[in-house]
């Protein structure tokens, strides 16, 4: 009933705002195909877990529809009309039900964390929340990439609870998925490492060993242990699904890095427009409350702010 409730709003009306992925994902098709490996980098972001799922879309629709030509797709000649809506509705459908599945995983996660209760009302929350919904019918890495991180928090944080490698390994995987999608990824590296470290932290509270300095010394053992056992599996599945990798990979690999670096210090060249002014430079800390505002509801900010006070009294 989860998935449903999250994969109906997403198949219908589908939007492709950003064309360049469309694009991409047919391009990224084609070098399958035709087994041009090398090819199957489009861009820096990555983006190839998105393009593999869009170009299992294009590839159901040329087998219903029949073939489809670059310039079609790219609506460089005339095409019979509402073909292109349809095959727009075939690349986003599969993105639809990725995104789907991961809602599905995170109520499943959330069962045993908290309990069923909690775990559907924050499902049902996630599977119509407005912004979220409207990225998910996009051809887009956002979305996805959202969907993909936060499952991977979680099965990080579900492991820190039940010390079962499963679920590291099941965060890894997830997390692999992530940097395929777009490079922001990289936070969760820093962030599984916090929750791995607040967990052997707390243990060692629990056993009365916070001045015992070989319980220190075997506490960085198990982290390190982990945070590279969850990195190997990350890695491990970035390169098996990334087929350019195997053939040009130090030179993705810089130009991922560079862009990454020159990203994060750059302003980006489409301007900001808030409180009657547009600007490329930072607009100021009351920009993010106001963003923080649009891109919730009335529902869930109130109730997380709420929610969150709660929690750490409780928990103080």
């Amino acid at each position: 009933l989860i998935f449903l409730a999250a994969v109906l709003p997403r198949l219908f009306s589908p939007i492709s705002r950003p064309h360049q992925w469309d694009e991409r994902s047919f391009l990224f098709r084609e070098a399958l195909l035709n087994q041009d490996w090398a090819a199957t980098y489009q861009q820096y972001h990555p983006g190839v877990t998105l393009m593999w799922l869009s170009a299992l879309g294009i590839q159901l629709f040329t087998m219903r529809y029949g073939p489809i030509t670059q310039e079609m797709w790219f609506l460089e000649v005339p095409t019979p009309p509402g073909l292109m809506e349809t095959g727009l509705a075939y690349a986003v459908a599969p993105l639809a039900v990725a995104i789907s599945l991961c809602i599905v995983i995170v109520y499943w996660l959330l069962t045993k964390l908290a309990d069923r209760r909690l775990a559907i009302v924050a499902a049902l929350l996630l599977a119509w929340d407005p912004f979220y919904l409207t990225y998910s019918r996009v051809e887009h890495v956002d979305g996805l990439l959202a969907s993909l991180m936060f499952v991977s928090g979680l099965f990080v944080v579900l492991y820190g609870r039940t010390a079962q490698r499963r679920y590291l390994l099941g965060s890894g995987l997830f997390a692999g998925l992530a940097f395929l999608t777009k490079t922001p990824a990289i936070f969760l590296v820093p962030f599984t490492g916090l929750v791995l470290l607040a967990t052997q932290i707390d243990r060692l509270r629990q056993q009365d060993q916070l001045r015992n300095g070989r319980a220190w010394g075997r506490l960085v053992g198990v982290v390190s242990r982990d945070l590279l056992l969850w990195s190997a599996t990350a890695v491990l599945l970035f390169v098996l699904l990334f087929p350019a990798l195997w053939f040009k990979g130090d030179q993705i690999l810089t130009e991922m890095w560079s862009n990454l670096i020159r990203r994060a210090s750059t302003p980006h060249k489409n301007p900001i427009y808030f409180a009657g002014t547009a600007t490329i430079q930072d607009p100021g800390p009351l920009y993010y409350l106001a963003m923080l505002a649009w891109g919730t509801t009335a529902v869930t900010l109130p109730a997380s702010l709420v929610g969150a006070g709660i929690a750490l009294v409780r928990g103080w």
